[in-house]
Parts: C-alpha cells; sequence; structure tokens
C-alpha cells in the first residue's frame, strides 16, 4: 500500500478516447482538471484484494472522467494494480464502453451511467461492479451488477450481467 495512486500518472483508456484527454493523466490528490474535462478517482478511494490468486493484494482504483460543461458527458475507469518489487503493475481494466457491451449483450436497450453507491468490490477473487442503470442520468432506474473474473490477463464477465429497481 505505499503506491499513492492519489498522486499518480494513470494511462487512460475511454477517458481518452471519448473526451480526447492525453493518453497519460496525473491527478493531485485524486484530480485532474484540463480545460473542462477531469479525470479522478471517486470518493478518494482504493479499494485492496487478491484478484490475480498469487495471495497478495491488487488495487483497485474507480475513476469518473468528464466534461465540466456537460451535466452527461461522462464515462469511468476501473484500473487494476498488481506489485512487483514495490511498483505497481497494470493487471486489467473495466471501462464504461465494455460494462455497456456487456450490459447490452443481457439488455439490449439498457444504458450503463456511473459505478454505483457500492461501486466496486472484491468478493472470493472476483471483481464485483455495480453501477446505475437505464432510466436517465439524472434519474437512474435500476443499478446493474457485474462479476468479472480474471482469466488470461483479461476481466471476463462471468455469468451475465443482473438488474434491479433503483
Amino acid at each position: 500500500r505505499s503506491v499513492d495512486f492519489l498522486n499518480y500518472t494513470y494511462q487512460t483508456a475511454a477517458c481518452a478516447e471519448d473526451l480526447g484527454l492525453p493518453e497519460k493523466v496525473k491527478v493531485g490528490k485524486g484530480k485532474f482538471k484540463d480545460a473542462d474535462n477531469f479525470y479522478n478517482v471517486i470518493d478518494n478511494q482504493v479499494i485492496y484484494g487478491d484478484l490475480n490468486g498469487d495471495g497478495s493484494e491488487d488495487a483497485v482504483i474507480r475513476i469518473l472522467c468528464g466534461a465540466s460543461n456537460s451535466a452527461t458527458l461522462r464515462a469511468f475507469e476501473i484500473p487494476v494494480y498488481t506489485f512487483q518489487n514495490g511498483k505497481a503493475e497494470l493487471l486489467g481494466r473495466i471501462d464504461s464502453a465494455g460494462l455497456q457491451s456487456n450490459y447490452q449483450k443481457t439488455f439490449a436497450d439498457g444504458t450503463i451511467f456511473v459505478p454505483g453507491e457500492k461501486g466496486v468490490r472484491i468478493e472470493n477473487g472476483r471483481l464485483i461492479v455495480e453501477a446505475l442503470a437505464d432510466g436517465s442520468f439524472a434519474s437512474p432506474a435500476n443499478i446493474a451488477t457485474f462479476d468479472y473474473k480474471l482469466s488470461g490477463g483479461k476481466f471476463v464477465l462471468s455469468g451475465k450481467p443482473t438488474r434491479k429497481a433503483k
């Protein structure tokens, strides 16, 4: 836990693609702002647990990015890091585009907005992601839950996502 993820340089994925943010973003105190765009560690929280089965903690970071001048232009990334010789190495990543794609395979008309109140957690070596879904951005109707396992260096959805009324 010696890596300070609130003052860290991240390689962006969905946030760079969707918003034109640089490919590398350095956050200070969990925040980055460039003109109207932002890239923030959600609630300044880092979650720790073993996701790759090596008996050591990995780090999961929830990142929200968007345009400050837009109420609905938002994306999120969930990078997961493992540690080698005291340095963080990217183990895998899940982002809003991947969740949206996985969600629409089961709920064709569904829309994912942002991670929900419980957001992300680690249970029995699996990454559980809850996201606000459907309805409108201002008033999501459902909570969608995804269960991911690490396989071949990628997070793979286990089963189908579920949803329940908010």
